[in-house]
């Protein structure tokens, strides 16, 4: 996997990146993922890029941790939020029984498929009984590295059922597909699911 090529990118992107994501329209995600919360819910947005959906929690009222591997990326997303976006990477998650839902919207999609259930495993262990994972990926069956140096692990609905099957603890509650809009938000077709921790 090209875990420090991958980071590298945000790192020397960071400032366009974060311009050309923070403004997508993200209601319809949000609506589908927020009906399953209670009110003022704990979420961890995981790979927060520019804060822009930490942001829009914040302003729901939902008490919002984030973190980032790009030392880079959390600084933006610091400025944006007014949130103390924390620099580690999804192994560095530790916490348990912390938080009533984890947010990992093109995130994850960047864990090799090797290291994806451990990851999965970690995330559980932070959720409280019955909370809940929404994750996006590149709608496809295959790992690969972009131009641009960024490793890509696509999903597609039989792999996340195998995954799930094999992480175990975690119930797919809903799994659909969208179309990407924007330069970096993904021109092309996205898979979306939900988990609920049930172990």
């Amino acid at each position: 996997m090209n875990t420090e090529e991958t980071i590298k990118f945000y790192d020397e992107n960071s400032s366009q990146y974060c311009k050309n994501t923070f403004l997508v329209d993200m209601t319809d995600l949000y609506n589908r993922f927020l009906r399953h919360l209670p009110e003022g819910a704990s979420i961890l947005d995981a790979g927060c890029g520019s804060g822009r959906d930490s942001l829009a929690f914040k302003n729901l009222g939902y008490e919002v941790y984030a973190l980032d591997a790009s030392d880079k990326i959390v600084e933006v997303c610091r400025k944006n939020t007014g949130i103390e976006a924390t620099v580690r990477s999804f192994d560095d998650i530790y916490e348990s029984s912390e938080y009533d839902a984890v947010w990992a919207c093109a995130s994850l999609l960047h864990v090799s498929h090797t290291t994806l259930p451990s990851v999965l495993e970690k995330i559980k262990v932070s959720l409280k009984p019955s909370g809940y994972l929404y994750a996006s990926f590149r709608y496809g069956k295959e790992s690969r590295i972009s131009k641009d140096g960024r490793y890509f692990n696509d999903m597609d609905e039989s792999k996340i059922r195998k995954l799930v099957d094999q992480v175990k603890g975690f119930e797919i509650v809903d799994m659909w597909t969208s179309e990407g809009e924007g330069k970096y938000h993904g021109i092309g077709t996205w898979l979306n699911v939900i988990l609920k921790k049930s172990l």
